[in-house]
C-alpha cells in the first residue's frame, strides 16, 4: 500500500482532492498542516455560532491552485452533512447540490445561473420526498425569471424543513462570485464557492448585507508542515519498512520557499512517487535528492539554483 495514494482514487498524477462527502475513509487522510487545519477549525467555530440560527451564509475558499481549497470545502461540507439542525420545533435536513463538475466557464453569467438551476431541478426530481408539484412549479417560474424562481424555491424549502448547500464551480472572476451570491443567497441556503482571483476575494471581504466567511489556504512554507503531512500519511500503515530521511522533506520545503512555498498537491504527488519508487527498488530510505528529482520532472521546479 502507498499511503500517499488516496483510497478510491487512481495514481495521483493529477492529484485527487480529499472528499469525505463521497468517500468517508478520506476523512482520516487530512493532515494537521497549519494552513488547512486552522481554516477548518475556524469554520467549525463559525458554524457552532450559527447553530442557534439563522444559518444562511456563504463561504469563499480561496488560495493558489493545489493548496487544498477543494479538500477543505469537502471537509467543511461533510461537517454540515452530519449536523442535526433544529430551530424552534422544526428539524431541518440537508439538500446538497454539487455543481462543481459543470463545465460552464465559457458561458455568460445568465447561462451559468440557468445551468445551475437546471441541476437543482434534476436533483429535486430524483428526490422521492420532494413533490412533483413543487418541481413543476419551480420549472414554470424559471421560465418567468431566475429571481422569481429562486425566491419561490427558497420559500418552499423553508416550509419543508430543508436547507440547501450549493457547491459552486470554481469562480474565475469577481463577476462570477457577485452573480452567484446575488442570485443564490436565499433564506436557509448555504453557498460554498472557491476562487484564485484576488479581486473576487476583495469583493467578498467588503460586501455588506450578506454573511460571507472567507477561508484562505496557502503554500506550505513551514518545514514542520511537511513532517506533519508525512507522519499523518505513514500512520495509516500497520507496517512500514520505508522511511523518509529526517531532513528530506524539511529541506525540500525550505528550498520551495524561494518560489513562494510548496502546495499540498505538490507534496502529495512527489511523496507518492518517491514512496512508489522506493517500493519498486526495495529501497528503505527516501532522501531529499529523490524528492527533488521528482519535483523537477513533474512540476518543472527546482531548476537553476532552487535546490543548491
Amino acid at each position: 500500500m502507498n499511503p500517499f495514494r488516496l483510497p478510491k482514487s487512481a495514481y495521483n498524477t493529477g492529484f485527487t482532492p480529499l472528499n469525505p462527502l463521497k468517500w468517508s475513509e478520506h476523512e482520516k487522510y487530512y493532515a494537521p498542516v497549519d494552513n488547512t487545519a486552522k481554516a477548518f477549525d475556524e469554520y467549525k467555530e463559525f458554524l457552532e455560532n450559527l447553530q442557534s440560527g439563522p444559518f444562511t451564509h456563504a463561504v469563499l475558499f480561496h488560495g493558489e491552485s493545489g493548496c487544498g481549497k477543494t479538500s477543505l470545502m469537502n471537509r467543511c461540507a461533510s461537517v454540515i452533512k452530519n449536523i442535526s439542525w433544529k430551530f424552534s420545533e422544526t428539524k431541518y435536513s440537508l439538500f446538497l447540490i454539487d455543481a462543481r463538475e459543470l463545465d460552464i466557464s465559457a458561458k455568460s453569467a445568465e447561462q451559468k445561473i440557468n445551468t445551475i438551476m437546471q441541476l437543482i431541478v434534476s436533483a429535486l426530481e430524483e428526490d422521492k420526498d420532494v413533490s412533483e408539484k413543487l418541481v413543476s412549479d419551480f420549472k414554470e417560474k424559471i421560465k418567468i425569471g431566475s429571481e422569481i424562481a429562486l425566491n419561490y424555491l427558497a420559500s418552499q424549502t423553508e416550509k419543508l424543513g430543508l436547507f440547501l448547500l450549493i457547491l459552486f464551480p470554481n469562480a474565475d472572476t469577481k463577476e462570477d462570485i457577485k452573480q452567484y451570491v446575488n442570485s443564490f443567497y436565499q433564506n436557509n441556503w448555504m453557498l460554498f464557492l472557491e476562487t484564485e482571483n484576488h479581486d473576487a476575494i476583495k469583493y467578498c471581504k467588503r460586501i455588506n448585507g450578506k454573511l460571507i466567511k472567507c477561508l484562505g489556504v496557502n503554500p506550505l512554507i513551514k518545514p514542520e508542515d511537511g513532517d506533519e503531512f508525512i507522519a499523518a500519511r505513514l500512520s495509516k500503515l500497520e507496517e512500514n519498512d520505508i522511511i523518509f530521511d529526517e531532513v528530506a522533506i524539511r529541506d525540500y520545503i525550505l528550498s520551495a520557499r524561494k518560489r513562494g512555498g510548496a502546495s499540498i498537491r505538490e507534496i502529495e504527488t512527489v511523496c507518492e512517487k518517491a514512496y512508489g519508487d522506493a517500493q519498486s527498488n526495495e529501497n528503505n530510505l527516501i532522501k531529499f535528492t529523490d524528492i527533488a528529482k521528482i519535483a523537477i520532472s513533474k512540476f518543472n521546479v527546482g531548476k537553476g539554483d532552487a535546490y543548491e
